[in-house]
Formats: structure tokens, C-alpha cells, sequence
């Protein structure tokens, strides 16, 4: 009857190492999926800023409303900028 206690409990404590064993390799290769995901999210953000100017002051769009404009009459001006220190 020891003898069998014994296996039992050898063979508790291996299930019990083999499982802790997938639920750390799982969550390592979940946060290293997580990392690449973070990499090439940062990567996709960084194109999209170059892409409006980089670090720089860029006029993305400038117009005026109406089109046409006759002496004493109002228009409007529109503009927009990227990377104003302001903003």
C-alpha cells in the first residue's frame, strides 16, 4: 500500500510540473507575440507620422471659401497643419 502512495505522488507532482511547464511556455510565447504585435504597431505609427512630415511643421491643406472673391466681399480661410506644437 506505501508503494503505491508513493507512485501516486510521483505521478501528482509530474502532471503537476508538466502542466505548470505549458502554462509558462504558453504565456512566454503569448508575451512574445504580444512584443512583435507592440514592434510592428510602433513601426506602422512611426510610417504614418513620416508620412505627414516627421518632427516638422507641414501644411497638409490650405483653401479658401468662397472660391472666387470680389472686392469687399468676406471669405474664409481654411488650412490645416500637422505636427503644430501647439496641438
Amino acid at each position: 500500500m506505501l508503494k503505491m502512495f508513493r507512485f501516486t505522488w510521483i505521478i501528482v507532482v509530474l502532471v503537476c510540473l508538466y502542466l505548470a511547464w505549458v502554462f509558462y511556455s504558453r504565456w512566454s510565447d503569448n508575451r512574445a507575440y504580444l512584443g512583435r504585435l507592440e514592434g510592428r504597431k510602433t513601426a506602422q505609427d512611426r510610417a504614418v507620422v513620416d508620412a505627414y512630415g516627421g518632427n516638422r511643421l507641414t501644411i497638409v491643406g490650405f483653401y479658401a471659401t468662397p472660391a472666387t472673391i470680389r472686392r469687399g466681399d468676406t471669405a474664409r480661410l481654411c488650412y490645416s497643419v500637422s505636427n503644430h506644437p501647439h496641438l
